[in-house]
């Protein structure tokens, strides 16, 4: 590396050397890991769904909380930071967030992140050439924008995942619900997708 970089441009370099693109790679590894344990990863996804839908129910025959009208399941990336791939399943009523009774659980969905985080402890063993113009923060900033492309393929496998799952989820079929149910996928309290639509699938 030119020794006179300075930082930002070392920075552009790391990025277009070791960064840019890399994700693309990862994600046939992901698709076949999820082929190949698609039975356990549906399962524990399932159980961590059907503990939130469990609270929701208690709450509702205690009386302190209405129809479901919301159901978001929510990329923490608190946990991303700790090297972790968290998302929050959590129940709402019409209140939306004004409901302020708890029902939620955290489905790990590290089969999809693991590669971004293998990569990204990968990297440091590039930061010697960088004269430490590229440092361990840099690396941790960069794997928040990198994630989106994998945070982007588990949304479209919810899309797949949870309305064939849905039939088969004891305290999701008990939990009192409003018609226009929706269940929506994104970060957490930002940006999000609609992965079932309880009208829609009525009207299918």
């Amino acid at each position: 590396m030119n020794a006179v970089m300075d930082r930002q441009d070392a920075l552009d370099d790391f990025v277009e050397r070791f960064v840019l693109f890399q994700w693309v790679l990862d994600l046939p590894n992901i698709e076949a890991e999820y082929i190949r344990r698609q039975a356990e990863i549906d399962a524990a996804f399932l159980a961590s769904f059907d503990e939130a839908c469990r609270q929701a129910v208690r709450h509702q025959q205690e009386g302190r909380k209405g129809e479901a009208a919301y159901l978001y399941i929510s990329l923490l990336r608190t946990q991303v930071m700790e090297w972790k791939a968290g998302y929050r399943i959590e129940v709402y009523d019409g209140n939306w967030f004004m409901d302020r009774e708890d029902c939620s659980t955290i489905w790990e969905a590290d089969f999809i992140f693991q590669p971004l985080f293998d990569r990204m402890e990968g990297l440091k063993e590039q930061l010697g050439q960088y004269a430490r113009k590229v440092t361990v923060m840099d690396i941790e900033q960069l794997m928040q924008l990198e994630l989106v492309s994998y945070h982007a393929w588990a949304v479209e496998l919810l899309k797949e995942m949870v309305p064939r799952l849905l039939p088969s989820s004891e305290w999701y079929n008990r939990m009192e619900r409003s018609h226009a149910f929706k269940i929506l996928a994104g970060e957490y309290r930002d940006a999000c997708e609609l992965v079932y639509d309880a009208q829609g699938a009525d009207e299918a």
